[in-house]
Protein backbone atom coordinates (compact mmCIF):
# COMPACT_ATOMS: atom_id res chain seq x y z
CA UNK A 1 0.00 0.00 0.00
CA UNK A 2 1.14 3.51 -0.69
CA UNK A 3 1.55 6.01 2.15
CA UNK A 4 -1.50 8.15 1.88
CA UNK A 5 -1.03 11.64 2.22
CA UNK A 6 -4.35 12.04 5.07
CA UNK A 7 -4.26 15.43 7.10
CA UNK A 8 -6.61 14.74 10.35
CA UNK A 9 -6.02 16.01 13.86
CA UNK A 10 -5.16 14.07 16.22
CA UNK A 11 -6.73 13.75 19.31
CA UNK A 12 -10.23 15.55 18.34
CA UNK A 13 -13.58 13.77 19.82
CA UNK A 14 -14.31 13.46 16.09
CA UNK A 15 -11.08 10.98 15.70
CA UNK A 16 -12.19 9.00 18.72
CA UNK A 17 -11.75 5.27 17.00
CA UNK A 18 -13.57 2.49 18.14
CA UNK A 19 -11.51 -0.65 18.35
CA UNK A 20 -12.77 -4.81 19.07
CA UNK A 21 -10.37 -7.14 19.17
CA UNK A 22 -12.60 -10.66 19.39
CA UNK A 23 -10.25 -13.44 20.70
CA UNK A 24 -9.50 -16.08 23.70
CA UNK A 25 -7.09 -14.79 25.70
CA UNK A 26 -4.05 -16.59 23.85
CA UNK A 27 -0.64 -15.58 22.35
CA UNK A 28 -1.97 -14.29 19.50
CA UNK A 29 -4.66 -12.44 21.13
CA UNK A 30 -2.20 -10.82 23.34
CA UNK A 31 0.24 -10.14 20.36
CA UNK A 32 -2.66 -8.11 18.53
CA UNK A 33 -3.66 -6.19 21.62
CA UNK A 34 0.02 -4.98 21.98
CA UNK A 35 0.09 -4.05 17.98
CA UNK A 36 -2.91 -2.40 18.52
CA UNK A 37 -2.10 -0.08 21.26
CA UNK A 38 1.46 0.29 19.58
CA UNK A 39 -0.62 1.71 16.75
CA UNK A 40 -2.88 3.84 18.21
CA UNK A 41 0.06 5.47 20.55
CA UNK A 42 2.33 6.10 17.22
CA UNK A 43 -0.33 7.87 15.55
CA UNK A 44 -1.39 9.82 18.74
CA UNK A 45 -5.57 9.14 18.17
CA UNK A 46 -7.60 8.97 20.77
CA UNK A 47 -9.19 5.15 20.59
CA UNK A 48 -11.61 2.75 22.76
CA UNK A 49 -10.32 -0.34 22.60
CA UNK A 50 -12.47 -3.63 23.52
CA UNK A 51 -11.48 -6.56 24.53
CA UNK A 52 -14.22 -9.47 23.45
CA UNK A 53 -14.36 -13.10 24.21
CA UNK A 54 -17.83 -14.26 24.45
CA UNK A 55 -18.65 -16.67 21.30
CA UNK A 56 -22.22 -15.29 21.48
CA UNK A 57 -20.56 -11.61 20.43
CA UNK A 58 -18.46 -13.41 17.80
CA UNK A 59 -21.49 -14.88 16.19
CA UNK A 60 -23.52 -11.32 16.50
CA UNK A 61 -20.31 -9.90 14.78
CA UNK A 62 -19.58 -12.16 12.01
CA UNK A 63 -16.45 -13.41 13.67
CA UNK A 64 -15.06 -16.76 12.31
CA UNK A 65 -11.60 -16.65 13.06
CA UNK A 66 -9.78 -15.21 15.99
CA UNK A 67 -7.73 -13.20 17.12
CA UNK A 68 -10.28 -10.71 14.76
CA UNK A 69 -9.71 -6.80 14.91
CA UNK A 70 -12.74 -4.87 14.18
CA UNK A 71 -12.18 -0.80 13.82
CA UNK A 72 -15.72 0.83 13.51
CA UNK A 73 -17.59 -2.25 12.98
CA UNK A 74 -15.32 -3.25 10.15
CA UNK A 75 -13.50 -6.59 10.28
CA UNK A 76 -10.02 -5.50 9.25
CA UNK A 77 -8.13 -8.67 10.32
CA UNK A 78 -9.17 -12.20 10.62
CA UNK A 79 -7.74 -15.47 11.82
CA UNK A 80 -4.43 -13.75 12.48
CA UNK A 81 -1.79 -11.07 14.28
CA UNK A 82 -1.51 -7.94 11.77
CA UNK A 83 1.74 -5.71 12.27
CA UNK A 84 1.85 -2.30 13.50
CA UNK A 85 2.08 -1.14 10.10
CA UNK A 86 -0.84 -2.76 8.84
CA UNK A 87 -3.17 -1.46 11.97
CA UNK A 88 -1.88 1.83 11.41
CA UNK A 89 -2.82 1.87 7.93
CA UNK A 90 -6.35 0.30 9.13
CA UNK A 91 -6.54 3.42 11.46
CA UNK A 92 -5.37 5.58 9.09
CA UNK A 93 -8.46 4.79 6.91
CA UNK A 94 -11.12 4.80 9.56
CA UNK A 95 -9.91 7.85 10.49
CA UNK A 96 -10.09 9.65 7.13
CA UNK A 97 -13.62 7.58 6.57
CA UNK A 98 -14.67 9.51 9.30
CA UNK A 99 -13.76 12.94 8.35
CA UNK A 100 -15.31 12.41 5.03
Amino acid sequence: MAASNITFQRNQPYCMINIKIFGVGCAKHRALLANVRDAVAELELKANIEELDDIQQFFEHGITEVPSLVIDGKIVSRGRVATVKEIKDFLLAATHDTLI
